[in-house]
């Protein structure tokens, strides 16, 4: 018999290692009475169990990827709508640019699920420049950090409804 194991053997060994039923021993002793050597049941066992920390490397590297765009996305739309607020005023071509900029990164920092993101960028990237205009109405000046307080009555709910519509919308996997 060769010393490969079938796709179906191989998912089953993995199955067995995530739900913790998993035994080396056990699987070795079974790979053994189906006809195989022990140096080649032991061989194709460790292949699997390679093969199953790869996968979990490989994954945790693209969720790490996919936090990382989130994160410049996020960073992306509060920043391009707060200059836009601060500069554009509330200009309509200017609030379109914020839109567009706002769905772009939406669909960019969040690929499988783009849907609340570009929902959500939207919604904060609408509300930054009438938020920043009700709250610096009637000033001359203000702190930098008084821009932090626009930016939370804006992103907020932005952000609430992305988080609720992420709940509801499955996620593309």
């Amino acid at each position: 018999m060769d010393n490969e194991l079938s796709y179906s053997k191989q998912e089953e060994l993995k199955n067995k290692i995530i739900k913790g039923v998993f035994d080396a021993e056990t699987e070795i002793n079974n790979l053994i009475e189906s006809g195989f050597e022990e140096e080649k049941a032991k061989a194709a066992l460790l292949k699997v169990v390679k093969s199953y920390k790869e996968d979990l490397f490989y994954e945790a590297k693209e969720a790490k990827e996919n936090e990382e765009k989130g994160n410049i996305a996020v960073f992306a739309v509060i920043f391009s709508s707060l200059l836009i607020a601060m500069f554009g005023g509330q200009s309509g071509i200017m609030i379109l640019v914020s839109l567009l900029v706002a769905c772009l990164a939406g669909f960019y920092g969040f690929p499988k699920n783009p849907i609340p993101a570009v929902v959500g960028f939207a919604v904060g990237a609408i509300l930054m420049p009438f938020a920043v205009g009700f709250y610096l109405r009637g000033r001359d000046t203000f702190l930098n950090l008084e821009l932090f307080i626009p930016m939370i009555m804006a992103f907020g709910p932005a952000f609430l409804i992305k988080y609720i519509l992420s709940k509801l919308i499955p996620a593309n996997d």
